[in-house]
């Protein structure tokens, strides 16, 4: 007959290790979410406020197996969920897998034989696993009340699928970013330490910030936990650097040959070097370095997983209830059932996500929202002038500015210039951007198209046009005026520079329209000059 022994302080749980960690052993789990030292920690730490209960199951004094669980609340009968929940991921039961037939309903009648209400939301069972069958058996044979949802959770066999012809998104696209990014700087990819987690948490709010986000990632109790993880051999943490500034992040877990990408994020002001995609594609090539074989992307209908995932499993939420507990059992399978459906519909996510995201940030930052909206409504007129090539006594005191020296100080627009090949210069202390081979602007829906013997200098200013035209008049110089700036373009027009054409632009956030008589259309993006 079994026995069942609750363990309610992690002192009580803590000697029961070596038997916790021999069963999963001798099952060869590949889930890192069992492991006894993650949920441990996450006892210690985001779970510290929690009433859990590990069910442990003797037979004859023996250990048998353990259920890890937490009380949710009481007031209409119990109600009870894996230890984790939301935070992790994939859960199950720890019992060694030829006993499980004979354990789970034990497990089960224990907690939904009696008179009073109880319900569970089992979260995190994998289909794949002999537990689904098991538990799908029980309920009907035991006649419980039980219904389920399910979750997408891709995934790439790397063992069936070789590195030469794993190819799920443009791999030339791939290569010409990186080839691009290491002419900025250089670009690695490594394993990180305790002490990049505060950039790593500083990075993801910053991507979040104008975004809905559901994981708490970081909270503070959430940071403890992630903090202590990193003791662990079962974490493996990767960051994308140019040079010294973090592009990216993946956190992950990996238990035996599979490798569990529990979050990652990138630098949203990256998001045109495909900084996502580069991070997704060196974490995949080291997978292979490493001989795993399962690369496994969670649970999640995100449009990056499918780019990359070549397989797919589901992942299930159990609700069950005894007779006495059905009023709140129907309560929660409604809920979970909606849920469900919101998560598959895209539309639903990115208005929760992005739109209702944003309109908490500017509930909460409405006096940023005046400049905001200048900056992206309005209409104006810029004239474009050029000072043809050597018209002007040379300088030779410019000096390229390194990406190195510009970190940390480079604006979302700036580091747009960068993705479009400009080159920085110092010029008697001043910044100054040139592109040797288009004229384009972050508010100009049109990119013109520059001669080998021509460039483009944007910002010139009355209090360095001078020296600027200069240090760069070896080749034809073309800059943008705004129309009713009077002042500089007398300054142009006395050093030399003659006028090009005028062009209409306008912008309404992200639509941008721009018109000009003397543009000749290449393609929908490019223009030549025909003056």
């Amino acid at each position: 007959m079994y026995q069942f022994e609750i363990l309610t302080t992690q002192e009580e749980w803590l000697p029961y290790k070596e038997k916790w960690q021999q069963i999963i052993n001798a099952n060869k789990s590949d889930n890192p979410f069992l492991e006894f030292d993650l949920l441990y920690t996450w006892w210690g730490t985001v779970g510290r406020n929690e009433v859990i209960k590990i069910y442990v199951c003797t037979l004859d004094n023996v250990v048998q197996g353990f259920w890890p669980l937490q009380l949710v609340s009481t007031k209409q009968g119990e109600q009870y969920q894996f230890v984790g929940n939301l935070d992790l991921n994939y859960m199950d039961f720890i019992i060694l897998e030829e006993n499980k037939q004979h354990i789970i309903p034990a497990f089960l009648n224990e907690l939904l034989g009696g008179e009073q209400a109880v319900t569970l939301e089992l979260r995190g069972v994998e289909e794949a696993s002999s537990t689904n069958e098991i538990l799908e058996h029980t309920f009907m044979k035991e006649k419980y009340l039980y219904n389920f949802t399910r979750t997408v959770s891709p995934y790439t066999s790397l063992v069936e699928t070789p590195r030469e012809v794993y190819a799920p998104v443009n791999k030339s696209v791939l290569q010409k970013r990186i080839k691009r990014l290491n002419k900025i700087g250089e670009l690695k990819f490594r394993y990180a330490t305790e002490k990049d987690l505060p950039e790593i948490f500083a990075l993801f709010d910053k991507r979040w910030q104008k975004k809905m986000d559901t994981s708490g990632f970081t909270a503070p109790e959430k940071q403890a936990f992630f903090h202590e993880m990193m003791r662990y051999d079962i974490t493996k943490v990767e960051v994308l650097e140019l040079d010294d500034t973090l592009l990216g992040f993946s956190y992950c877990f990996s238990k035996g040959s599979r490798f569990v990408c529990y979050l990652h994020s990138f630098d949203e002001d990256y998001r045109r070097f495909g900084a996502g995609n580069l991070l997704d594609y060196f974490m995949t090539i080291r997978r292979y370095e490493e001989n795993v074989d399962i690369l496994d992307f969670s649970i999640g209908y995100e449009d990056y997983k499918y780019r990359w995932a070549t397989h797919s499993n589901f992942v299930r939420t159990y609700y069950v209830a005894n007779n006495p507990g059905k009023a709140i059992w129907q309560k929660k399978m409604l809920l979970g059932k909606c849920v469900e459906i919101t998560k598959k519909s895209p539309k639903i996510v990115k208005l929760k996500r992005n739109t209702l995201g944003a309109a908490r940030y500017w509930l909460r930052n409405y006096r940023e929202l005046p400049q905001y909206t200048q900056e992206n409504i309005f209409t104006t007129e810029v004239e474009l002038y050029r000072l043809p090539a050597r018209t002007l006594k040379p300088l030779k005191t410019a000096e390229q500015v390194s990406y190195r020296e510009l970190q940390g100080k480079l604006s979302p627009i700036e580091i747009d210039l960068l993705y479009r090949q400009y080159q920085f210069y110092n010029v008697n202390g001043t910044v100054v951007q040139v592109n040797d081979r288009t004229c384009k602007d972050d508010d100009w829906y049109y990119t013109i198209l520059l001669k080998k013997n021509e460039r483009y200098i944007p910002n010139m200013t009355m209090s360095y046009a001078d020296e600027v035209a200069r240090n760069f008049n070896d080749k034809m110089i073309y800059t943008k005026v705004d129309a009713s700036n009077e002042s500089l373009k007398n300054i142009l027009k006395n050093l030399g520079f003659v006028y090009v054409t005028t062009m209409q632009v306008s912008r309404f956030f992200k639509q941008k329209k721009m018109f000009c008589d003397d543009f000749e259309v290449i393609d929908a993006t490019k223009v030549t000059l025909t003056k």
